[in-house]
């Protein structure tokens, strides 16, 4: 068996190395040593065949004795990365984002992620669990490669071949197998004896390299565990946030700033707004306030809903044939406008009207002329336009 070493030191029995399908291997080693272990750490077997870069998390010395767990990579992915919001952007400028302010570094083996998603949002969270929600939207994996580097794609499922391994046990409920490995060379992503490799956890016993690999199914066990730690775990669910109104974009949509600075939610642009009626329109006013959602807690359908009691609108379109308001709805609302433009011709006709009935002398019984009785309605309604027409803002209601 080729000798496992940590940063030139041998690594003892009882030294085991986790390598999930999905994500970073984490990796806890018995080390003798009197120096602490700490920072970068390279993983590997004298033979050269394996080799993980890496970082110790803590790694005291005691009796001669370490005891280091190490994670993939530069630690990057348990850092916080700030909240942002995406418009009309490739996938990839995602990931790459997400991994250079986490401190990582995309492996050039990844896939192009040319997907071009019009809207993304990020929330502040994990870097991880930013990647994860990204990767799950494109349907793919993602993991720390052995060079350090973080691998973005699906997986391929390469043979590989190994004479110095041998079958211990295979286990169908669980749908894991056990191997005596001559080293630790197994790894997720490939097939090995026709069998597709999906996670494999490593140790080191004192008869060489155990390397358990699941190779489909699911381990009860792991399961409902994985699934009771998915309910207390981070999430990348997006819940519903107070936003202000920036301005109303040509094309209707919006750019929005969160209500509270602290958000954990970034600043978005050409958010719709949805309106509760089919064929309405709105432009909100700049400072407006609105609630944005994400269809089903995905990060690119943002949507704008409904309007605080603060907030006001320049303008509201309404397209339909007829608009009615009150108890049973008896009557339709009219075209404000249209309406007074209406009446304003009906007073004028009265007027002239009245001037050439007033040529025609007085009415019998009355002493009155028919002009004046129609100058007087005439008058009427002119006096009730003059009221009315002030509260009436020009092209207040508009047909469509």
């Amino acid at each position: 068996m080729s000798t496992a070493i940590v940063n030139g030191m041998p690594i003892l029995n009882g030294s085991s190395i986790s390598m999930p399908e999905h994500g970073r291997w984490t990796a806890r080693l018995v080390v003798q040593s009197d120096d602490a272990i700490s920072g970068p750490v390279v993983v590997e077997t004298e033979d050269g065949l394996f080799r993980l870069s890496g970082t110790a998390i803590r790694g005291e010395s005691f009796a001669g004795v370490v005891n280091a767990f190490c994670v993939a990579g530069t630690d990057g992915m348990s850092k916080t990365v700030p909240p942002k919001g995406y418009r009309r952007i490739p996938a990839r400028t995602v990931v790459e984002d997400i991994l250079r302010e986490a401190g990582e570094a995309l492996s050039p083996a990844s896939d192009p992620m040319a997907t071009e998603l019009q809207y993304w949002t990020r929330h502040e969270c994990l870097a991880e669990v930013a990647l994860g929600a990204i990767v799950k939207r494109l349907g793919m994996t993602w993991r720390i490669l052995g060079d350090g580097t973080v691998w973005v794609g699906n997986d391929s499922f390469p043979s590989v071949h190994n004479e110095s391994t041998f079958l211990v046990e295979k286990r169908e409920d669980t749908g894991t197998a056990k191997y005596s490995c001559a080293g630790p060379f197994l790894r997720p992503g490939v097939k090995f004896e026709g069998v597709k490799v999906y996670a494999v956890d490593h140790s080191i016993e004192p008869d060489g390299v155990h390397s358990t690999v699941r190779t489909g199914g699911e381990d009860v066990v792991r399961g409902h565990f994985a699934r009771l730690i998915a309910k207390l775990a981070p999430t990348d669910d997006l819940t519903s946030c107070a936003y202000r109104v920036v301005k109303t974009n040509a094309d209707g949509s919006l750019d929005l700033v969160p209500e509270n600075q602290s958000s954990k939610h970034p600043g978005l642009s050409g958010v719709r707004l949805r309106m509760p009626f089919p064929g309405t329109k709105c432009k909100p006013l700049s400072g407006a306030k609105v609630l944005v959602c994400w269809d089903d807690g995905v990060a690119d359908a943002p949507s704008a809903l409904g309007f605080a009691s603060d907030g006001s609108a320049s303008e509201i379109e309404i397209n339909c044939p007829s608009v009615a308001i009150g108890p049973g709805a008896p009557t339709a609302v009219a075209h404000a406008m249209e309406t007074v433009a209406s009446l304003d011709a009906i007073a004028a006709s009265l007027v002239s009207i009245a001037s050439g009935l007033n040529a025609q002398g007085p009415l019998p019984l009355t002493g009155v002329t028919a002009g004046a009785a129609v100058s007087a309605a005439a008058s009427a309604l002119q006096a009730a336009l003059a009221a009315l027409k002030p509260k009436i803002p020009a092209n207040s209601l508009k047909a469509t």
